[in-house]
């Protein structure tokens, strides 16, 4: 169970102190759901009540619903009747067009990306992918690979992209984290190598190498989480569309 514990303010005499606090306490209960979403703590459809999650992380209710509706605003919750949320549960019709945009947006943030990365985010890239090869958990795997893709999303300086890419990359997760490893075999270890690519190419600061590399991932995860949906056991090789030339001219 996750516990914040109670905020001591004794020592804050200042309003603005306190106001920091309370942003404090709210963005803590905000990433303690997330996290418990994206692990599948929370499975999809999970009513969430806010003095039951309140109990659980040891707070008040108004961060709780604070954190809910941020959590909203990225699509992981969805209001229900009577004022209630529940954890969102995508249709095949949204997952799709969420991989419709990132194809979209992602290669061309990534390639941005690129030319701006620091030293620190690439540390910070690499910690998460030796996380993410050592994990056996789907669900924590799920959670890793987002916060992978949400480190390069923020690396391209835009606050307006990176917000729309984590909107995005949640509802992805949601699905990625459904998905075992013997219902896609090797493509754990395929993740891994085409993850490795795209840092390779980040650190060589090479833009269109970025957008290669993050094309070619997203339509390998594309066609294999197509054909899950679909309850196809296809290889994800066997329909892999290719990048091509108009696909790579950016960037």
């Amino acid at each position: 169970m996750v516990r914040l514990g109670a905020i001591d303010g004794s020592h804050r005499p200042l309003l603005a102190t306190r106001l920091s606090a309370t942003r404090t306490v709210e963005a803590a209960v905000t990433e303690a759901l997330r996290r418990r979403i994206l692990t599948g703590d929370l499975g999809p459809g999970t009513l969430l009540l806010q003095a039951d999650l309140a109990q659980q992380l040891g707070t008040s209710i108004t961060p709780v619903r604070s954190a809910l509706s941020e959590l909203a605003g990225e699509g992981l919750v969805r209001a229900e009747p009577h004022h209630t949320m529940s954890v969102a549960d995508p249709t095949p019709e949204e997952l799709k067009e969420v991989y419709e945009l990132r194809l979209l947006l992602e290669p061309a943030s990534a390639a941005t990306a690129a030319a701006l990365i620091t030293e620190d985010e690439l540390e910070a890239a690499e910690q998460l992918l030796r996380r993410m090869e050592h994990v056996d958990d789907m669900g924590e795997w799920s959670s890793l690979n987002r916060d992978f893709h949400a480190l390069l999303a923020s690396a391209s300086g835009s606050t307006r992209l990176t917000q729309v890419m984590l909107d995005l990359l949640g509802l992805s997760a949601l699905h990625i984290r459904r998905i075992s490893r013997r219902d896609v075999p090797g493509r754990h270890a395929s993740a891994s190598r085409e993850h490795r690519e795209i840092l390779a190419a980040m650190r060589a600061h090479d833009r269109k190498r970025a957008y290669r590399s993050v094309l070619t991932h997203l339509k390998t995860s594309n066609v294999v989480y197509t054909a899950h949906r679909n309850g196809s056991r296809r290889r994800p090789s066997d329909s892999l569309p290719h990048a091509t030339s108009r696909d790579t001219a950016r960037g």
